[in-house]
């Protein structure tokens, strides 16, 4: 959503094009200075002795590759550079200036979470009427999901919207310009672009470690150890959003620069060519002791948008008296300051005291005391060299009112043009603090003037606001209620969900699974089974490459096979419903996601990770975020398709898929791989679909002709007596539960019939033989192969996608090193 108001007033543009001018008039003095330098130096050149010049003339036969010319940096260049304290990096800022005359994109996300303080509202405002005076765009992006992940506002999205237009409603009233201005919410852009936005987050968590991505945590302000799935979500969605809204430069603060960064490593990891420019912005010190920004949860560490004069002077002069001050006032104020849960220090000729009796005894002259009072009374305000540099007051001026060259300060009857020039005064005691301070008051009351005016006059502002403060007070009250748990919307009965993640090569054994499932569900009487074709959730752990064609191929060939396989089985296809990932999350993408997040909010990182197989000493660096959003998309496949069954389709999975409340299952291995010993674990494939190197050479795969199946079966295992572990029983007996008859077996007294009890109970007592068993077992799995291979080649797309999964193989083995 766009919004366009009026704009601001002309005094503040052209104060902006007299800076230009100024920094125009710098810079044609810097030109001149370097014209005459080159200059000077091409006559010196020029009278070298000719065999010097001779020399040269022959070492540049070959000349050396010339490094490429620095960008030229103008007036523009300068005023977008400063409104950032870092900038990453400036030659591609100067590039990208130089390329872009108007029309380049700047990107700042707030998150809507409370009142907004002066940082947010006059900082904010000066620095996007710089960007755009130099010909940028800028859009904010009003991060309404952002704020729901991080619980503010009770976690209460009606509440965080109306946060979100009050941050309009001040930035109206601040006077910033909005001809070139977008206030966009997340929230209503990502719903109508959602295949866009959400594959995009999907790409780059598929491209870092979770030790990557919780670097970037700090940003939320949340302890690491505390984190849950909703916080490793909002890096990775910060991030997306520099990619969807395709920013040139993210002029964000630099408490944010870890995820900036973040961005311009995915371009490396993704072979993109252009990174966004990160121009980071300063972070103006909280009015608090060492504060190093504001605090929305301390309202005395900021001037908030719509505080009242008197409550400006409060928090910037403190108690103690502007006139008249006596040396009494500030032993009184001291007492209180000297006794507070965290007590103040003042420092007076270079030594610390933290009670009037000490104050007393130094003898410190009236004039001196009272200014060093007025340091520690409301806004912090050092003079030592030791934290000057951190003063608050001089941070103001700094940020706030020296934002231009032609930007002055008048106290009592000096007039400053830079903030080096108050702190000199200042620390010299020419200066007063009491005066500053005063000074300070009334240029922050100018500011904040029409914004009061807007919300006391203005009905829409005024009720705004009024909702604003109320929730704030009503989240206060909520904070010692219940923690709500996430509503769990029950499944259906009768209805079975079937989870597959596609593999690089398809097995066997993931149809015969898959099918044979399916037929029990049916028998035991399930009246829908849905089988959920993942291709997202594969897509996100990387099967086949991650390229999304050959996932959907992939994941065709598998649909084509199973539905040759309920073909030949007689299963009836209004029983068998198969449904896209995709396609489900498209139908409905805020329900779906905003449930992903809730179950983020609810689920703790350490729980996810443990869940899903993290043991004690694990290498930090190799847990994957991807598996953290797999786990928490299973949970919601679950809910979303109300399924009162659910078949997981990894072991990794199972204790996730438990938090949906459904009955969850997991697929028995039909066609075993044929393992030539004993022991060992059982194999399978991993999330990302790649099947061990150890069991490529003993596993059957759908593609194989049956050649090539008849060597793994006769190499298998199957010592006689054993009836455990024994891959070839196993087989035998899965044979009679998918054909629905015993196996016969050709002995020498004759043909006999043993159904999977009877198989076990003979081969165990050895009445029944390897050298009868394999033979038996290799011509009913003949026999089914067979079948199933002419029910799925009816398909009109049978040899088409073939040759498709052929090559899609072959380029898969290529790039692992496989045969």
């Amino acid at each position: 959503m766009s919004i366009v108001t009026k704009p601001a007033a002309k005094g503040e543009i052209e104060l902006l094009r007299e800076g230009i001018q100024v920094l125009e008039k710098k810079i044609a003095v810097q030109k001149k200075a370097l014209e005459q330098l080159t200059g000077k130096t091409g006559q010196q050149q020029a009278a070298q002795p000719k065999k010097e010049q001779k020399t040269d003339a022959k070492s540049q036969e070959k000349p050396a590759k010339e490094e490429a010319k620095p960008v030229p940096r103008g007036p523009r260049f300068e005023l977008v550079r400063s409104v950032g304290e870092e900038c990453q990096s400036e030659e591609e800022l100067a590039l990208l200036l130089s390329k872009k005359e108007t029309g380049f994109r700047f990107y700042d996300g707030f998150e809507p979470s409370g009142r907004m303080h002066i940082a947010q509202g006059i900082f904010k405002t000066i620095n996007v009427n710089k960007c755009t005076e130099a010909g940028g765009t800028f859009i904010f992006w009003v991060a309404d999901w952002f704020a729901l992940m991080n619980d503010k506002m009770g976690g209460n999205l009606t509440r965080i919207r109306t946060v979100g237009e009050y941050l309009i409603q001040v930035w109206k009233a601040a006077g910033m310009n909005l001809d070139n201005v977008q206030f966009i919410w997340s929230s209503d852009e990502i719903n109508s672009k959602a295949e866009e936005y959400w594959t995009q987050m999907l790409d780059i968590a598929r491209q870092f470690t979770l030790s990557r991505i919780t670097k970037c945590c700090q940003i939320m302000g949340r302890n690491e150890g505390t984190l849950t799935c909703a916080q490793i979500l909002y890096p990775l969605m910060q991030c997306t959003d520099i990619f969807f809204l395709r920013a040139d430069i993210c002029q964000l603060g630099v408490d944010q620069r870890k995820v900036n960064m973040l961005a311009r490593d995915y371009c490396v990891a993704a072979k993109r060519k252009f990174k966004p420019i990160i121009l980071s912005h300063h972070m103006i010190f909280g009015l608090g002791v060492d504060q190093d920004k504001m605090s929305k949860s301390d309202e005395s560490s900021a001037i908030f948008m719509e505080d009242t004069a008197e409550d400006v002077e409060r928090k910037i002069l403190g108690s103690l008296p502007t006139t008249n001050t006596t040396v009494d006032d500030v032993y009184k104020m001291l007492e209180t300051m000297f006794n507070l849960p965290v007590p103040r220090t003042l420092v007076a000729r270079e030594k610390e005291f933290t009670s009037v009796s000490e104050l007393k005894a130094a003898n410190i002259p009236s004039a001196e005391l009272i200014n060093a009072a007025f340091t520690i009374s409301g806004a912090w305000c050092p003079l030592h060299a030791a934290k000057i540099d951190k003063n608050p007051i001089l941070d103001y001026l700094k940020s706030i009112v020296f934002t231009l060259p032609t930007s002055t300060l008048k106290v009592s009857e000096t007039v400053y043009t830079s903030v080096e020039d108050v702190k000199k005064d200042l620390m010299s005691g020419k200066l007063p603090v009491v005066s500053l301070k005063m000074e300070v008051v009334k240029v922050i009351n100018s500011m904040l003037e029409p914004v009061r005016k807007h919300f006391t006059t203005d009905e829409t502002a005024k009720e705004i606001l009024a909702k604003v403060k109320q929730y704030k007070k009503d989240v206060e009250a909520e904070k010692n209620a219940p923690k709500k748990e996430t509503p769990v919307k029950e499944g259906k009965d009768g209805d079975v969900l079937m989870m597959v993640l596609p593999s690089n090569k398809l097995q066997l054994n993931q149809v015969t699974s898959i099918g044979l499932a399916a037929m029990n569900e049916l028998a035991a009487g399930a009246k829908n089974i849905k089988i959920l074709l993942q291709d997202w959730s594969a897509f996100l752990l990387n099967v086949a490459g991650a390229d999304r064609k050959n996932i959907k191929a992939i994941l065709e060939w598998t649909k084509m096979w199973l539905q040759g396989f309920f073909t030949q089985q007689k299963v009836p296809s209004s029983a068998i419903t198969f449904v896209w990932e995709s396609e489900a999350i498209l139908s409905d993408p805020d329900t779906y996601w905003v449930s992903v997040i809730n179950w983020g909010r609810c689920t703790t990182l350490k729980w996810m990770e443990e869940s899903m197989g993290k043991k004690e000493g694990d290498s930090e660096e190799g847990r994957a975020a991807n598996n953290v959003v797999a786990g928490l998309m299973a949970i919601q496949n679950a809910c979303f398709l109300e399924c009162a069954t659910v078949y997981s389709p990894h072991s990794l999975f199972d204790n996730c898929l438990a938090k949906s409340k459904a009955a969850v299952k997991q697929f028995a291995v039909t066609v075993p791989c044929m393992k030539k010993e004993e022991g060992g674990e059982a194999v399978e494939t991993t999330p990302n679909g790649v099947l061990p190197d150890s069991a490529v050479a003993t596993t059957m795969f759908v593609e194989e002709q049956f050649n090539l199946i008849k060597p793994k079966l006769k190499k298998a295992f199957c010592k006689p007596g054993e009836a455990n572990d024994n891959p070839v029983l196993q087989l035998a007996s899965a044979l009679c539960g998918i054909t629905a008859a015993p196996l016969t077996v050709n002995l020498k007294e004759g043909p006999k019939t043993f159904t999977p009890a009877e198989l076990a109970k003979s081969f165990s007592d050895e009445s029944l033989h390897p050298s009868d068993l394999k033979p038996s077992v290799e011509a009913a799995l003949n026999t089914f192969i067979t079948g199933l291979r002419t029910a799925t080649s009816s398909d009109p797309n049978f040899k088409k996608l073939e040759s498709q999964i052929t090559a899609i193989s072959k380029k898969l083995a290529k790039s692992t090193g496989k045969k």
